[in-house]
This record gives structure tokens, C-alpha cells and sequence, in this order.
């Protein structure tokens, strides 16, 4: 008996000592990284507007079928009844409120061969489609170029029915399949199972607008404990 409650009681004290440890942990990160943005605000940078969807790719995805079909039979896609779509982009979504005319980038995470995620970014600006990709190498270009047709293609279909270049006074050029640029220079994993990992600091570090020297395998563990102590613990970084 006695020792049931011992054990017990040190099972909690462990319990206790890794949440403090943990939190201290995500105190000095957060420390750091508020630093690190108020030092890229003192050299006169500032930070991109951006947005994120994960929702919307999937819906754009399962819909590129009915869409070439739709082509194919020489009818239009009516974007209106996929309100989803235009809900999004106008931003009148109860949880995401901000009209894609006000922002120059919208980010998402994407699942590539079923096994591997990337970091899309919608670049508003440029209208190309970027790709941040930790293991470049299980991904050609092409294929991911032919990959992210759905994308390339339906993106600027659905930005046009909504308005979206007429307000951007962009030209009709804009209107085509975008091109998809893989973004080089950046930290890559060497492993075979950090890409999610990868793919939510490359945004975190984005949206705070910091380097990417901390990005790195070796701090892979860490970060991946600071992701379980922030579920865990309902406390997001950002």
C-alpha cells in the first residue's frame, strides 16, 4: 500500500517538474524570439501581412475533378455555390475574417506522396506559388510543379470570380496557372521524420520575422517538446 502511494506521489512530482521544466523552456523561447522581432523592427523591417489555411487546399483539391470536368464539358464552374471557396478569399468565415485583398501571402501546410509535409505559400503579390520544403530531395521540381496543379490552376480561377485582380488592378496574365518556385537557401531536416516539425517552424519563423540560424536538426527534439507542452498546455506560440 505504502508503496503504491509513493510511487504515486513521485510519479506526480515527475509530472510536475517536467511541466515546470517545460514551461520554463517555452518562457525562454518565447523570450527569445520576442527579441529577436523587436531587433527586426529596430533595423526598419516590417513584417508581411499574411494569413494561414489548411481547410481551404483540401477543399481545392478534392474539387479539381469536378472542375475539369467541368472544362472538359465546356460548362462554368460556378464558384458562388462552392461558397467555402469565395468565403475564404472574401474573408466573411466567422474564424477567418481578413479579405485576402488585404494581405500579400496566405500559408498553409500540404501533404505531399501521402508521407511528406511542406510549407506552401499563396504569394499575392507575385502570384507564384512557393514551396518550402525540407527533404528537396524526395521531390523533383517537375513533380511537384505537376503535384500542385490543382492549386496553380484554381487559385487565381477563384481569386478572379471574386474580384480579387480587378482591385489589385493586376493584368489578366496573373489569371493563368501560377508557377511554383522552390525556395532554396533554407535549413533542411536529415532524417526521415522531422518534415512536420520543419514545416510549422518555417511558418512560425516567418510570421515572427526572424533568421533561420536556431532552424535547425539539432534542435529538433526541443522543438518537438515544446509543440507537445503547447497542446498539452492550450498555450500557442504565437
Amino acid at each position: 500500500m505504502f508503496g503504491d502511494v509513493w510511487r504515486r506521489l513521485a510519479e506526480e512530482e515527475c509530472l510536475t517538474k517536467l511541466k515546470k521544466n517545460a514551461r520554463n523552456d517555452l518562457d525562454q523561447a518565447e523570450e527569445e524570439q520576442r527579441l529577436a522581432t523587436d531587433r527586426h523592427s529596430e533595423d526598419g523591417a516590417t513584417t508581411d501581412e499574411f494569413t494561414v489555411t489548411h481547410a481551404k487546399k483540401h477543399i481545392l483539391v478534392s474539387k479539381w475533378p469536378l472542375y475539369k470536368e467541368c472544362i472538359k464539358e465546356n460548362r462554368p464552374f460556378d464558384w458562388d455555390e462552392e461558397y467555402r471557396f469565395v468565403d475564404y478569399v472574401v474573408g466573411s468565415k466567422e474564424d477567418f475574417q481578413d479579405s485576402w485583398t488585404s494581405v500579400d501571402y496566405v500559408y498553409s501546410p500540404f501533404n505531399v506522396h501521402d508521407n511528406h509535409w511542406v510549407l506552401l505559400c499563396l504569394d499575392l503579390v507575385s502570384c507564384q506559388v512557393k514551396v518550402w520544403d525540407s527533404l528537396p530531395s524526395l521531390t523533383t521540381a517537375e513533380e511537384m510543379t505537376n503535384i500542385l496543379l490543382p492549386i496553380r490552376e484554381l487559385v487565381p480561377k477563384l481569386l478572379d470570380s471574386t474580384g480579387f485582380f480587378d482591385r489589385r488592378g493586376r493584368s489578366s496574365t496573373y489569371k493563368e496557372p501560377w508557377p511554383v518556385v522552390i525556395v532554396d537557401s533554407i535549413p533542411l531536416q536529415r532524417n526521415n521524420s522531422d518534415c512536420g516539425v520543419f514545416t510549422i517552424k518555417y511558418f512560425e519563423y516567418i510570421a515572427a520575422g526572424v533568421g533561420l540560424d536556431t532552424l535547425c536538426q539539432e534542435n529538433m527534439s526541443y522543438f518537438r517538446k515544446q509543440l507537445a507542452f503547447q497542446l498539452w498546455t492550450n498555450t500557442p506560440m504565437y
